[in-house]
């Protein structure tokens, strides 16, 4: 069973620009360690324009979280997108402790890939892993969005974490 979960998943992916891509469904199973791949950081790195995402996940001590057990979905906000916070918003940003709450608001157990995301309903809500607080699935013109983020390039897969580069950075709601 375990060989076929495999075949089956190798088949699934194809390889676009460097990066893998899969059609898979969001689970909490280990369906992406059955295949090598590469560790989250080098996936950041090699994807570019993640780089002020990564300097932040080092810094709050969460890259162990997306290098540990996993699997994990990210929603991976551009360089530009934390480029572009407001003054106000940008408070999320100046202490560690603030940064990591904003950080694990883009988190998700599980494997969330694409194909799931666009089954699910407008308004369908995703758990995070900031303990009570939830994103928002919507899906128009072809467009796959969470909280009003655009993903511009999904499913870049590591090997526990599954990446969503989205156009902005969500901020959590106010406790």
């Amino acid at each position: 069973m375990r060989l076929i979960r495999t075949l089956f998943l190798v088949v699934a992916i194809g390889t676009i620009g460097g990066h893998l891509f899969a059609e898979d469904t969001c689970s909490g199973g280990g369906t992406i360690d059955e295949v090598k791949l590469e560790p989250v950081t080098t996936v950041m790195r090699k994807a570019g324009q993640l780089n002020t995402l990564l300097k932040a996940l080092e810094t709050t001590g969460l890259i162990e979280l997306l290098e540990g057990k996993g699997p994990i979905t990210l929603f991976a906000p551009t360089d530009d997108a934390f480029a572009k916070l407001s003054k106000g918003s940008s408070a999320w940003i100046e202490s560690k402790e603030r940064l990591r709450t904003l950080l694990l608001y883009h988190m998700v157990e599980g494997q969330c890939l694409s194909t799931h995301l666009r089954r699910l309903k407008n308004g369908s809500p995703l758990n995070t892993l900031l303990k009570g607080k939830r994103l928002s699935v919507a899906h128009r013109e072809g467009h796959l969005f969470i909280n009003g983020a655009k993903v511009v390039r999904p499913n870049l897969l590591a090997n526990n974490a599954v990446i969503h580069v989205i156009d902005k950075v969500i901020l959590p709601p106010n406790p």
